[in-house]
């Protein structure tokens, strides 16, 4: 298996596909759960395809590029999972591919050949989580990408262009994922193994960077809510408190037969150091530096989703692919593959099949189990004020609030009638038909703004409020006085 992939025919990439079908058939032929975060990312792409406007019409904290995907899918095919999860498997494809075609143009490992694809398959079908179009892997697209044009820096005098275009693919690939950010870094740490400091240079990677946002940064700003694009898109500070979800437990577990492997092959690539040319260091530098701004990046995270782990998988894959190529005894080398082979094997049918998982995620708000909606409030256009998203598993999102956090911004200052009065324009911008109150914010909110209070009414022994006919509530309260005046005579 590792011969054939080290080869450079051009029939190995058949071989790739078939890799790929090989290790996702499982996750089509099972009933895969969905996450929690595709139904957020569909209800997204749902709203902005009914007209909404990001960061105006719509309160998320989600970068504007992947919105913009899941805007797209939506109206191709509307709310559906299948379509995030096709469109993954082909990036994925594309992506182990690509890693393989840089490293051999530019010649940055020796005899790997399109074995880093395999291994990159491979280890991103270690569980269903990674199945589907997050931002993570969007991004990462770009990510790899750069590579082509960091490893190309030292064949060129004049490295302008690779240096623009480096910080350019890490500006693009922030678009789709914030935490990114941090692998301006990686571009700089490149810089400093290719290149003299020159000040000019490094600020052409800052250029580079801006050019994406700072066009994005001007659509908004002509559509009047460049504020809301600076606010929501970038967190103001690192997060505080962190969790896992579902649990770093479980993340361990799926992340700990990657890890092992890697380590395992890494004391190989250690005590063989110094057998390699320069650039080959360099580039082994660079793939071990990736891993170490991956974990810095977590660091923008607040809530830590194991897919938020998926960019080390191309660092893993290149430097196991490049362990597994130079392994001096070559039955060794096809024995690891092969355990490396069954382990991520036996992950799927674990994750999959073991009910004790699939109850810990459920338990843990990760993946869909139910909507909490009887079926008579089906088809409604709701307004949820709370982080349960479940809600909107049979409905659509009525008014701009969806993200917890911005949510519990603005109602956290009903003290103060400027935000009264703006909460009450997104409202009626677009009435809900329902109002999920799981934490008596809308209860506290109706108290400040007797305006609305008409409009809706609770319906009793639940935490919702139901949508009514203004006129009919001001007759009926109407009656309700004057029966109160013919008691009291």
């Amino acid at each position: 298996m590792i011969k054939t992939f080290k080869s450079d025919y051009p029939i190995v990439i058949f071989f790739t596909l078939l890799a790929l079908i090989v290790f996702r058939t499982p996750l089509w032929i099972s009933e895969v759960p969905v996450l929690q975060l595709e139904l957020k990312w569909l209800v997204i792409g749902e709203k902005l395809s009914e007209g909404g406007f990001l960061y105006k019409d719509l309160l998320t904290t989600l970068e504007p590029l992947s919105a913009g995907v899941y805007w797209l899918l939506n109206l191709i095919s509307g709310r559906t999972v299948l379509s995030l999860r096709i469109i993954a498997t082909i990036l994925v494809l594309v992506q182990a591919l690509l890693i393989s075609i840089i490293i051999r143009k530019r010649k940055s490992f020796e005899k790997v050949g399109y074995l880093p694809s395999l291994i990159y398959v491979l280890l991103t079908s270690v569980s269903w989580e990674f199945n589907t179009l997050s931002p993570q892997l969007m991004g990462s697209t770009f990510l790899i990408i750069s590579l082509n044009f960091i490893f190309n820096m030292p064949s060129e005098k004049n490295a302008d262009y690779q240096i623009f275009y480096s910080g350019l693919c890490v500006g693009v690939a922030t678009l789709f994922y914030f935490p990114y950010i941090t692998f301006l870094a990686l571009v700089w740490f490149s810089m400093a193994l290719y290149r003299s400091d020159n000040l000019r240079e490094l600020l052409l990677v800052v250029v580079g960077f801006i050019c994406p946002v700072a066009c994005i940064s001007l659509y908004y700003f002509f559509n009047g809510c460049f504020l809301d694009f600076i606010s929501f898109f970038s967190p103001a500070d690192v997060p505080q408190n962190y969790s896992f979800k579902p649990s770093y437990q479980l993340i361990i577990f799926i992340l700990g037969i990657p890890l092992l492997f890697f380590l395992i092959l890494f004391n190989y690539l250690r005590r063989n150091f110094y057998n390699s040319t320069m650039h080959v260091k360099n580039c082994r530098q660079i793939f071990l530096f990736w891993i170490f701004v991956s974990l810095i990046s977590l660091l923008w995270i607040r809530k830590i989703y194991l897919i938020d782990f998926f960019i080390l998988f191309v660092p893993f894959s290149v430097l196991i692919a490049f362990g597994l190529s130079i392994f001096r005894n070559y039955w060794k080398a096809e024995g690891l593959f092969v355990i490396l082979f069954l382990s991520i094997i036996a992950i799927n049918v674990l994750m999959l099949h073991s009910s004790f998982v699939k109850s810990y995620a459920k338990s843990n708000d990760y993946i869909i189990s139910y909507s909490p909606l009887p079926e008579t409030m089906y088809g409604k256009k709701i307004m949820v004020l709370s982080d349960n998203v479940l809600f909107y598993l049979h409905n659509r999102l009525a008014t701009p609030y969806f993200d917890w956090s911005l949510i519990n911004r603005d109602f956290s200052k009903l003290n103060n009638y400027q935000t009264i009065y703006v909460i009450y324009q997104r409202i009626m911008s677009d009435m809900p038909e329902l109002v999920v109150d799981e934490n008596n914010l809308f209860e506290s909110f109706l108290v400040k703004a007797p305006l609305i209070d008409g409009y809706f009414v609770k319906i009793p022994g639940t935490v919702i409020y139901r949508r009514i006919n203004f006129l009919h509530n001001q007759k009926k309260q109407k009656r309700k006085f004057q029966h109160k005046d013919t008691k009291k005579h």
